[in-house]
């Protein structure tokens, strides 16, 4: 190649060679500040490199030890050989660094008597084009970030001459402001994943995996959007905003399943209990607004799985119905105004109804049943209802044998007023010359403002014939209006 084909060849590439030394524009969210002003006339500049000055200086040098190595004699050749080795040296060390320039925001500090500037989440470089010295004053990181202290830091007191720069580079645990404005999605607390309507589940770039807490700049709920909330972990949202809600939060407990049904001499299954209401911590540097609905509430207990017989000789026992479930904790903090016009539910659960029990014909004399008893109301701002005894129903008639319906569960505690209990469960048949019996009504739960009804007694329907009525509940203490005890039950 001759020396006219070089140069025309290096012409026709030096301004896409030179377009690396300019810095690439880009935006990112500021969330912290840099504060710069004039450095002191007695203190001497700190020199910081200019790393984009390199390149161009490489290429020159290049030129001059490709021209070099043309001249015959050895002196020549070697001192160009040099030359050469050196320029492409600080080309390939600039380029390295230039593309790290290139990845980072780059923001200038133009104002000669100070001023103060963002600081983006991502990488940046701030670089002096005031044309006096610099001192960089105060630096505020953005919330939720450290520095990862580069070579180049900006750092108080850091003296930058006109034209050399510093850099910031943090890792942040929050980049991203959640809006939910239509629809219904869900968060599992446990792994972090959030699916949004319509989605397949993905982690937010705000979840911190070892706190377990998401990590958000702002949080808005619209009306009518759901965010239904599942895991055994707390839903711990901490902002460097603002957050808005006015749709509904939903991280009640779940509801338990119903016990397997039984056969003769086969018990039939419990009710599972009520899953417990979540704990939701959020806490934010700015405002945060409830408008709507945050439910933490207990979930019901499970009903009792029933039995169906013929009225063969054995026994038929019904499933219990399973507690509700305790309610969960609701804490709200703001650095600026917090504002609660919405609801706070936090309702223990129901308990779950008694299994039933069906019978075809007539009872023999050698005949148990037993129906399942009412869960126990769950604990919780007001106490979950207890669950109603299980019925039983003859299609025929009693013939000495033995028939308890079941009670009814007690009301939970509450901690303003008591869950009241359940009512026990009826006896139908055509006749009968035994003496069944009604179950007892669940007593009212207490409470610090109103204590719970006592649930009702078990009633008999039976063609001719005579039974025992259930008892009524107690009703609960209240600490300004205690509960009322159940009615007994009747024959009728």
């Amino acid at each position: 190649m001759n020396k006219g084909v070089l140069v025309m060849t290096f012409h026709r590439f030096l301004p896409g060679i030179l377009g690396l030394c300019v810095p690439a524009i880009s935006f990112a969210q500021s969330t912290g500040t840099l504060g710069y002003g004039p450095a002191p006339t007695s203190t001497a500049p700190m020199p910081v490199p200019i790393l984009s000055l390199l390149l161009p200086l490489s290429i020159a040098l290049v030129l001059v030890g490709f021209r070099a190595l043309r001249k015959t004699p050895y002196r020549r050749q070697l001192l160009g050989a040099l030359t050469l080795s050196t320029g492409v040296g600080m080309g390939i060390f600039s380029s390295l660094h230039i593309q790290d320039a290139i990845a980072a925001v780059m923001i200038e500090l133009n104002q000669p008597a100070g001023g103060t500037v963002d600081i983006p989440v991502a990488d940046a470089v701030y670089t002096n084009t005031s044309g006096v010295t610099l001192e960089i004053g105060t630096v505020v990181p953005p919330p939720f970030c450290a520095t990862r202290a580069p070579a180049d830091e900006c750092i108080a007191g850091l003296l930058l001459e006109d034209g050399a720069s510093c850099a910031t580079v943090y890792t942040c645990t929050q980049t991203l402001s959640l809006i939910f404005s239509s629809g219904t999605h869900s968060f599992d607390t446990d792994t972090g994943l959030l699916t949004l309507a319509g989605q397949s589940p993905g982690m937010p770039t705000g979840w911190d995996p070892t706190l377990r807490e998401l990590n958000v700049v702002d949080l808005t709920i619209a009306p009518g959007v759901i965010l239904s909330v599942t895991g055994s972990n707390p839903l711990l949202i901490r902002s460097s905003g603002n957050i808005e809600l006015a749709g509904t939060l939903d991280f009640s407990g779940a509801n338990g399943s119903a016990g397997a049904g039984g056969s003769l001499d086969n018990p039939a299954g419990n009710g599972a209990v009520g899953g417990p209401g979540g704990a939701v911590d959020i806490d934010a540097l700015g405002d945060v607004v409830l408008s709507g609905v945050i439910n933490v509430s207990g979930g019901n207990g499970g009903a009792g799985g029933d039995v169906a017989g013929n009225g063969d000789a054995g026994t038929l026992s019904a499933g219990h119905g399973g507690a509700g479930g305790p309610a969960g904790t609701v804490s709200l903090n703001a650095a600026g105004s917090l504002v609660t016009s919405g609801v706070i539910q936090r309702d223990g659960g129901d308990g779950g109804p008694g299994g039933q029990i069906t019978v075809s014909g007539d009872l023999n004399n050698a005949t148990l049943i037993n129906s399942g008893d009412g869960g126990t109301g769950g604990p919780g701002v007001n106490g979950g209802n207890g669950g109603s005894g299980g019925n039983v129903s003859i299609a025929g008639s009693i013939d000495a044998a033995s028939v308890i319906a079941g009670n009814g569960g007690d009301g939970g505690a509450g901690s303003e007023n008591g869950g009241n209990g359940g009512d026990g469960g009826d006896v139908t048949a055509t006749a009968a010359t035994g003496s069944p019996a009604g179950g007892n009504g669940g007593n009212g739960g207490n409470g610090a403002i109103v204590g719970g009804d006592g649930g009702n007694g078990g009633n008999l329907y039976l063609g001719s014939g005579l039974g025992n009525g259930g008892n009524g509940g107690n009703g609960g203490n209240g600490g300004a209006i205690n509960g009322t005890n159940g009615s007994p039950g009747a024959n009728l």
